[in-house]
């Protein structure tokens, strides 16, 4: 048997919030403050 080659990423990105997008300011705290007004 014989087995194609796995195709490898070329890079690998970990983002946390804030560094490359600032999803807090106009994102995720806006949603959560609609959720959780009452």
């Amino acid at each position: 048997m014989v087995r194609a080659a796995a195709a490898l990423p070329g890079a690998l990105l970990f983002d946390c919030d804030g560094v490359l997008v600032d999803t807090e300011k106009d994102g995720h705290r806006i949603s959560f403050n609609d959720t959780f007004s009452e």
